[in-house]
């Protein structure tokens, strides 16, 4: 998770909020989806580790430093997460696993590897940078099934299992099988063209905080302002931190608005959280990738 100093856009932010030009964006009818961990079904832990690491690892060295994100399935080989997280450590090639399944005494992870003869990590081509990190703050990962594979493991003692073994302690052969599949896949929410104040989203939002076995939903009922000319959804700060970055943010309608990029470092009482959002370039770039999606574009 990149920190910001995000002062500029807080004043932006509360003038915004109440700036009577601004248009709200609502719906009359709220579904409750996304209120618990069961509706994440298609959000996960995602490790990198670089090339370079792997490379340099010493005998004594008994684990890699990886970046933990967080990434949304967007079909049974396609994920989606903050491009922050893979930039910089999957520029020379890098090992990337997801953990699809955790329990007490079980786990299930997908492990693929992108090399620059073979990418499988692709970034946004408009990535912003500098005081714009979370313009198109997004990237796409594969797990291709030619070079990927499932392991199984105890995550207590980190010993590897057997399938079986896995699906004896599982006891849910209903959540093995979605963990293979696109199952609950987001509809994308995609930007159109607005005023320069652009519009406050008055809707339901959540996240996933995903750490190792604890899943937990974030809440947020505040509004989200969306910003044309940087691509980008402005929250106050409901719990997001790091390791967070390239979750989903998720409406109770379903949808999903945005991934999650930044946050301020300022103080609590003006903690702002930043998350990517999509517009037609985004689409493209998706649609370039894994074919068609289901989404919805506000106008």
């Amino acid at each position: 998770m990149r920190k910001v100093f995000l002062f500029f856009v807080f004043l932006l932010f509360t003038y915004s909020a109440f700036c009577q030009s601004v248009g709200y964006i609502t719906h009359e009818k709220e579904i409750n989806t996304y209120a618990t961990t069961d509706d994440f079904s298609n959000t996960f832990e995602i490790n990198f580790v670089s090339e370079e690491t792997k490379k340099n690892k010493t005998k004594n060295q008994k684990y890699l430093d990886t970046v933990k994100c967080q990434a949304v399935r967007l079909s049974k080989s396609w994920f989606i997460t903050a491009a922050h997280c893979v930039e910089t450590v999957c520029k020379n090639g890098c090992d990337y696993q997801t953990r699809l399944i955790v329990g007490r005494n079980y786990e299930m992870d997908i492990i693929s590897q992108s090399t620059p003869k073979n990418p499988q990590v692709f970034l946004h081509p408009q990535r912003g940078h500098a005081e714009r990190i979370s313009t198109y703050d997004i990237a796409l990962v594969q797990f291709k099934s030619s070079n990927s594979k499932y392991v199984y493991k105890d995550p207590q003692t980190f010993r590897g299992i057997t399938q079986n073994e896995f699906l004896n302690r599982l006891k849910n052969y209903k959540t093995y099988k979605r963990a293979l599949s696109s199952y609950n896949t987001p509809t994308l929410l995609i930007m159109g063209k607005y005023r320069e104040q652009g519009p406050v989203l008055a809707r339901k939002f959540s996240v996933l905080s995903s750490f190792n076995e604890e899943r937990k939903v974030l809440k947020s009922n505040n509004k989200a302002i969306y910003f044309p000319n940087r691509k980008v959804f402005i929250l106050e700060n409901f719990g997001i931190r790091q390791g967070i970055s390239g979750s989903g943010l998720m409406t109770s309608k379903g949808e999903l608005a945005g991934i999650t990029s930044a946050i301020s470092a300022s103080s609590k009482r003006n903690s702002l959280a930043q998350f990517s959002a999509f517009d037609k370039t985004v689409l493209k770039f998706i649609q370039e990738h894994i074919g068609e999606i289901e989404y919805t574009i506000l106008k």
